[in-house]
């Protein structure tokens, strides 16, 4: 048979007392932990950024160049507004959203006849373009291309004048024997125009030679390859 001491007996209840108590504190640190913690996770949810919706949307924009001229003087026509002009697709007609005269950034490609009897750039006309591209606005940018039997590109395009004037004194030579290959000019200039040319401005090819008529070399393309290039 198993004795209780009258020690032990009243021990016992304060033992367990104790037990329970001490299990009533940790319960109760161990819910405030919690519930602080889950109080902090409450607000870092809230001070969390709500996603944005973004909406991407398409629009074509075509943009179209014109220059006006007098049947009779081949002037251009100057203080034209909107009104003045009408534009259909397929016999519908079209809504100008936007009008502008000469705000659109250039790309001017001046392409050099060195062939040939007659040496079109002088000094003269050396000067004369310098003055030129020396009136463009600081977004236009200037390439410099030469021809006879072949087209060569002297200087891409660039807004660096101080380039586009050292491409213009360091022109090659004028070579009496070679040809005017007029078609392999118009096709180079107008294919490395659409390749580099400013995409969102307006495009235009200088052409500097003393030749009144057409020449075509048999080794390049096609006239009307030529044409459907520029």
């Amino acid at each position: 048979m198993r004795t209780i001491h009258p020690t032990s007996r009243y021990l016992l209840p304060v033992v367990v007392v104790a037990l329970l108590l001490v299990g009533a504190a940790t319960n109760q640190k161990f819910t405030n932990h919690v519930s602080s913690a889950f109080a902090q996770t409450r607000e870092r949810k809230v001070l969390e950024p709500t996603p944005v919706e973004v909406i991407k949307t398409d629009v074509d924009l075509v943009t179209i160049d014109a220059l006006v001229l007098q049947k009779k003087t081949a002037r251009v026509v100057g203080d034209l507004t909107q009104d003045d002009f009408m534009i259909s697709e397929d016999g519908k007609p079209q809504e100008i959203s936007h009008f502008s005269q000469g705000s659109l950034p250039l790309s001017v490609l001046l392409l050099i006849d060195r062939g040939g009897c007659l040496d079109p750039f002088s000094n003269q006309v050396r000067h004369a373009a310098s003055e030129a591209i020396d009136r463009l606005k600081p977004t236009d940018e200037v390439a410099v291309m030469t021809y006879h039997n072949k087209a060569e590109l002297l200087q891409k395009f660039t807004r660096d004048r101080w380039s586009v004037d050292y491409a213009l004194d360091h022109i090659p030579p004028h070579d009496e024997a070679a040809n005017h290959c007029l078609n392999k000019a118009f096709y180079e200039a107008a294919t490395y125009m659409d390749q580099a040319g400013n995409p969102t401005g307006r495009r235009v090819i200088i052409f500097i030679t003393g030749v009144t008529r057409n020449f075509d070399c048999g080794d390049g393309p096609s006239g009307n390859a030529a044409k459907q290039a520029i």
